[in-house]
């Protein structure tokens, strides 16, 4: 099955016309690493720069499948959220498959996030086990008794 990619930037585009906040994230499951509050001005200018001529956007089923950046588009009535996995160069938003980021989509995506300074590269296991790590240490702080 395809979704073609006039259909995807105009489902995104409707989704962010009412915008209040743009909010980028680049993350691991629950846990947030690079979050940046951008305008929804900015975010359709990205928007112009992703081409809507002819083309597909195929739906895919890869096995590498996990997301580590987002843009959740905020609105007065809801949140829509565009998701992306860089390691397989695939996206999903609330109302769409999970289909392959358009060949000439890729990266004006990356650059999306980069431009604000978070990387386009998916969390380390070192930043993981460093976050983790904090989180220890901030709940044996909490359980000392004070001095």
């Amino acid at each position: 099955m395809l979704t073609s990619k006039r259909r995807l930037k105009t489902d995104i585009s409707n989704e962010s016309a009412n915008a209040t906040e743009v909010i980028l994230e680049r993350f691991q499951g629950d846990i947030i690493f690079d979050s940046h509050s951008i305008s929804s001005s900015d975010f359709r200018k990205w928007m112009t720069t992703l081409d809507e001529g002819f083309g597909r956007a195929p739906i895919t089923f890869s096995k590498c499948w996990i997301p580590h950046h987002r843009a959740r588009i905020i609105t007065p009535s809801n949140e829509f959220v565009i998701e992306f996995c860089f390691s397989c160069d695939e996206m999903q938003t609330t109302t769409s498959n999970r289909v392959y980021i358009p060949n000439d989509w890729v990266g004006s995506s990356k650059n999306l996030f980069s431009v604000y300074g978070i990387s386009d590269k998916a969390p380390t296991h070192e930043e993981v086990t460093a976050y983790r790590q904090q989180q220890i240490d901030f709940a044996e702080q909490d359980a000392a008794p004070n001095r």
